[in-house]
């Protein structure tokens, strides 16, 4: 079926939604148990979706022995389910009804950004969409790197609520101008750095021992502009949030213009890839991150610069 015959089911898609929430808001046990069960059956039973799962964790070697990944997906399942109708029902409430519990101490670091151009770098992990009341809090709006949903209806709820506190939500489609001409305004901006990107956009960097084209642009940025990088990750605990970052990052620079954009790259997702080998459930294992294969010019060089950044000792631990 084509995406525009799909066009007919969405609105018709978001008004359910919208139902089961308002049902939800007035049952705690719908809230919490029945809609999570129903949507991770949803996941459960969808052939694509699962057998991307699968092919992932089998190639990441992220559930060290096979016979669990099933009780792995279980759960991978539930709890997507459950930040799903987390996040919707954050989209539909007020500023006044936001009571989201962040575990975070070190607020004398965030303050310290304030009018300061920083990436606020984070990946498919955990909540992501919980970081604009997050930030509100400090007084820090920020611009907002997504990409454009393809439900109108959602696209335009997810994009209002994001823009509540005064952020400003830039899609990505020629967001290079708009997140530079921020920082020359001293605008820090927050986006997604471990999604796959056509060839043309990224680099080559080894993630999980496996080649992955990855965006460059915090790279381009920091060293271009100095620009600090800052990742930061939103991480479901209990009923809560546990904001987890990395603070002073150093940057490389002490190389070739070309490695220096290729080894920070490397840094960064070796970063991402250390915070979901502790929290493996809540990364969004149904991204098909390895699709794009490399050509093997392509590979022998990942391959090359990833022996020089490990003989130089460029290696992050956080």
């Amino acid at each position: 079926m084509s995406r525009k015959t799909d066009r007919i089911f969405d609105l018709p898609l978001y008004l359910t939604v919208r139902l089961i929430l308002l049902i939800a808001g007035l049952s705690s046990t719908f809230r919490n148990k029945i809609i999570p069960g129903v949507l991770a059956f949803a996941f459960r039973r969808h052939k694509k979706y699962k057998r991307i799962i699968r092919k992932n964790l089998e190639i990441t070697g992220i559930v060290s022995c096979p016979a669990d990944i099933e009780a792995f997906m279980e759960k991978f399942y539930l709890n997507t389910a459950r930040s799903a109708v987390e996040t919707m029902e954050y989209m539909i409430k007020s500023k006044k009804e936001e009571d989201i519990d962040f575990l975070f101490d070190d607020h004398d670091f965030i303050y310290s950004l304030k009018g300061k151009p920083c990436i606020f770098m984070t990946a498919h992990l955990g909540n992501f969409d919980m970081f604009s009341c997050f930030f509100n809090r400090y007084d820090m709006p920020m611009n907002i790197i997504a990409r454009r949903m393809d439900n109108p209806y959602f696209d335009r709820i997810t994009k209002k609520s994001r823009e509540r506190h005064g952020s400003r939500v830039i899609y990505q489609e020629g967001s290079i101008y708009y997140i530079g001409t921020g920082f020359q305004h001293n605008e820090s901006c927050f986006m997604l750095a471990d999604h796959k990107v056509p060839r043309q956009y990224g680099t080559w960097v080894n993630f999980f021992d496996l080649p992955a084209v990855t965006l460059t642009v915090p790279a381009y940025f920091a060293l271009k502009m100095g620009v600090k990088i800052v990742p930061i990750f939103c991480l479901k605990e209990n009923n809560s949030y546990r904001i987890v970052l990395v603070k002073n990052l150093p940057l490389i620079d002490g190389y070739s213009k070309s490695f220096n954009l290729w080894a920070n790259t490397q840094r960064y997702t070796q970063i991402i890839e250390q915070v979901i080998r502790n929290y493996p459930d809540q990364w969004l294992w149904s991204y098909d991150r390895w699709r794009i294969e490399p050509t093997k010019e392509e590979l022998e060089s990942c391959n090359e610069n990833y022996e020089r950044f490990i003989k130089e000792g460029l290696s992050f631990r956080i």
